[in-house]
């Protein structure tokens, strides 16, 4: 048989055989049921996720540890596998190079004790780069003869992604819009913060903290209290502003 499979991952396909001779039939097998008769085809899908936060949102870092997490459907129990998992980054349109200069890639390899189930594929991948991008796991899963029997490699699957995000700000004074704050008793800094690859409808927390340049410390009022502001927010899409309002004693 020759067939296209497509939309079948999942799924038992059964052979029904009828016999005839010379026009009319004389032999029939069509038993659904029969184990020798079925072919099972195989379905993977996947929930990427950053441990430390439990959902798919990464951080960036020198190294992050991210898992992707395999379901699989109609395996053989007691045979063993492998899984082959590579990043795909879609902001660039292509997969991601290791710092060895190979496809940053990970692999397990288990035995099922049943037919559906899941498992986890462990990666460490260095994400210090990775600002308004989102990187994707793409899935291969093997047989034991080293033949691949599913695949699952859907850049736009949001289970399979996640998502790293980016900011970038501008401060300036809330009275004109400048640069130059008067030192007087009440100062008011506006900082419009520029964010990228949010997830929309997910809340957010911006924490801003004023620095004195000159000592790298934080900025303290005439009071010793840390300059500092928060905005929660909800983003409707990936990319846009928001402000962080500050409001200090600027007096010296």
């Amino acid at each position: 048989f020759m067939f296209d499979s497509t939309g079948l991952a999942g799924y038992d396909v059964v052979a029904f055989e009828t016999m005839t001779h010379e026009g009319e039939e004389y032999m029939v097998h069509a038993d659904i049921e029969d184990e020798g008769q079925i072919v099972d085809v195989i379905d993977i899908h996947t929930t990427a996720a950053n441990p430390a936060t439990g959902d798919n949102l990464g951080s960036t870092a020198e190294e992050l540890r991210l898992t992707d997490t395999v379901a699989y459907q109609n395996l053989t129990p007691g045979n063993t596998y492998k899984l082959v998992t590579t990043l795909y980054d879609s902001a660039e349109g292509k997969e991601i190079i290791g710092a060895d200069g190979n496809v940053a890639s990970a692999e397990t390899e288990f035995a099922p004790e049943a037919e559906d189930g899941t498992v986890d594929v462990p990666m460490t991948v260095k994400t210090d780069c990775a600002g308004g991008h989102t990187l994707v796991f793409f899935e291969r899963l093997l047989d034991s003869e080293g033949n691949t029997v599913a695949t699952h490699a859907d850049a736009e699957d949001e289970g399979q992604s996640v998502h790293f995000a980016d900011i970038r700000t501008n401060a300036v004074d809330a009275d004109d819009g400048d640069k130059n704050v008067v030192a007087d008793g009440t100062a008011q800094v506006t900082d419009a913060v520029t964010y990228g690859n949010l997830v929309p409808g997910k809340e957010y927390i911006l924490t801003g903290t004023l620095m004195d340049k000159a000592t790298g410390e934080p900025l303290k009022d005439a009071k010793g209290s840390v300059v500092t502001s928060t905005a929660a927010f909800t983003p409707e899409k990936a990319d846009s502003t928001v402000d962080v309002a500050f409001e200090f004693d600027a007096t010296g």
